[in-house]
C-alpha cells in the first residue's frame, strides 16, 4: 500500500460510504494536482508527495474534522486561497502551464458528448484501476499505466488498436480553471486503457465475458464503461496488437502492404451485413478471429487490405460470418462481393483479392498470446 493510499485510509476512517467516496476523491485530486505543481518546479516525485501530505495535516487531525463536520477541513480551502493568490500575482502559473498539459489531446466535442461515448475522467480511472494494483500517473508529459512486474503501458503509444491519448474539450462551455482556459478534466475510457494494456503486452485475458489480469477482473464487457461499442468491437481491438504481429510474418506481398508504413492495413468488420451461421468445430464462449482479405484502390493499383472481428461462438458453438462485403467508396455505393472461406494459409494466401478471401482462428483466451495462422474447418 502507498503512502497516499495508507493516508487516506486513516483520515476517512469513521464516515459513510458515500462520504469515504466523496471525501477521497477531493483529496485524490488536490494531491494529484500539488504533486504535479511541485513536480513542475522541479520536485521528485517523492519528494512532493511527502509536501503535499504534510500541507494537508496529521492524518489523525484531518479525520477528526472529517467526523465531526461531514467534509473536507479547512485547510483545503486555505491552500485554494493560496492557490488563487498564486494565479492572481502570476501571469502564467506553472500549474497551468503547456507541461501541465502535456500528454493529452484536445477534441472538439462537449463533455457531454465524451461522457456519452463512455468516456471517464483520470481520477474516476484511477479509482477503477487502483483495487487492481495498476497505476495511472503523469510523467515527464505521457500518462502511464504501471503494475509491479508488467512493462509501462503508454497512453498513446505507436502502436495499432485504439491507445490513445487522454483528451479533453476545446468547447466555450468547459468548466475550466479559475481565470485560466486550462481545462479542469481529462478524460479517456475503459476500452482505450485495456487496448493500451495489450498493446504494451500485458497478459490480459476473456473469461465469461469479463476481461481479467491474473485473477483480477475488470468490469463487465457488459458494463456502462463499455456502453459505447459492441463486445465484439471491443474484443477485436485488445486482440489487435497479436493480430498485427501475426499479420507481420506473412510474405512482403500478401502482408506488409500500408504504403511506406510497412505495416498490414486493419480495417472493421461491418457485422450489419447480412450473415449466415457457420458451426464449427468448438464449444460455446471460445473466441474466433474473422479474417479477410479485400483489395483497395491507391493509385491506379489495387493494394490488399485486411477486415477482422473477433466473434465468440454461441452456445451450439456457431458464430455468424457475413455473406458479403461492400468496398469502400462513395457511402453506399460498391459493389458487393461474396466471402470466401478458405481451408488452409497457402490457399488464402494465393486467393485473388476480388474474391474476399476469409479464414476462421481460434484465438486462446489471453489476448497477447501469438496467433497462428491456421484456418478451422467449418463442420
Amino acid at each position: 500500500m502507498s503512502e497516499v493510499e495508507r493516508y487516506l485510509k486513516r483520515v476517512t476512517q469513521g464516515l459513510t460510504r458515500q462520504q469515504r467516496a466523496e471525501v477521497r476523491a477531493e483529496l485524490e485530486s488536490h494531491i494529484f494536482e500539488r504533486v504535479q505543481a511541485l513536480r513542475l518546479e522541479g520536485v521528485s516525485e517523492e519528494v512532493a508527495r511527502a509536501q503535499a501530505l504534510k500541507e494537508l495535516g496529521p492524518a489523525q487531525v484531518v479525520s477528526r474534522s472529517l467526523r465531526r463536520n461531514g467534509h473536507v477541513h479547512p485547510l483545503l480551502s486555505a491552500l485554494a486561497l493560496c492557490g488563487l493568490a498564486a494565479v492572481l500575482l502570476s501571469p502564467m502559473p506553472t500549474l497551468f502551464s503547456e507541461r501541465w498539459m502535456a500528454g493529452a489531446a484536445p477534441e472538439g466535442v462537449s463533455v457531454t458528448e465524451l461522457r456519452a461515448k463512455g468516456a471517464i475522467t483520470i481520477g474516476e480511472a484511477r479509482q477503477q484501476l487502483r483495487p487492481l494494483g495498476i497505476g495511472l500517473s503523469q510523467q515527464r508529459g505521457r500518462y502511464m499505466l504501471t503494475h509491479a512486474g508488467l512493462p509501462d503501458a503508454e497512453l498513446n503509444l505507436i502502436s495499432p488498436g485504439m491507445c490513445d491519448k487522454p483528451v479533453y474539450s476545446i468547447l466555450p462551455n468547459t468548466p475550466t480553471f479559475p481565470f485560466t482556459r486550462t481545462p479542469r478534466a481529462f478524460y479517456t475510457s475503459m476500452p482505450t486503457l485495456l487496448a493500451c494494456m495489450t498493446a504494451a503486452g500485458w497478459p490480459l485475458e476473456i473469461r465469461a465475458g469479463q476481461v481479467f489480469l491474473g485473477t483480477q477482473a475488470f468490469p463487465p464487457l457488459e458494463d456502462q464503461y463499455f456502453a459505447s461499442m459492441t463486445r465484439e468491437a471491443i474484443l477485436t481491438v485488445l486482440y489487435t496488437p497479436a493480430i498485427v504481429a501475426s499479420l507481420r510474418q506473412l510474405p512482403q506481398e500478401v502482408g506488409l502492404t500500408n504504403m511506406n508504413l510497412g505495416e498490414p492495413i486493419i480495417l472493421p468488420l461491418n457485422l450489419d451485413l447480412q450473415s449466415k451461421a457457420v458451426k464449427l468445430p468448438l464449444s460455446a464462449g471460445k473466441p474466433i478471429l474473422v479474417l479477410v482479405k479485400s483489395g483497395n484502390s491507391f493509385q491506379n493499383s489495387i493494394y490488399p487490405f485486411f477486415r477482422t472481428q473477433v466473434m465468440w461462438t454461441d452456445s451450439a458453438g456457431s458464430i455468424r460470418l457475413p455473406v458479403s462485403l461492400m468496398f469502400h467508396g462513395k457511402p453506399g455505393v460498391g459493389p458487393n462481393t461474396s466471402v470466401q472461406l478458405y481451408p488452409s494459409l497457402k490457399a488464402w494466401q494465393a486467393a485473388p483479392l476480388s474474391q474476399n478471401a476469409a479464414m476462421l482462428i481460434a484465438l486462446t483466451n489471453r489476448m497477447t498470446d501469438p496467433i497462428k495462422l491456421q484456418p478451422i474447418t467449418p463442420q
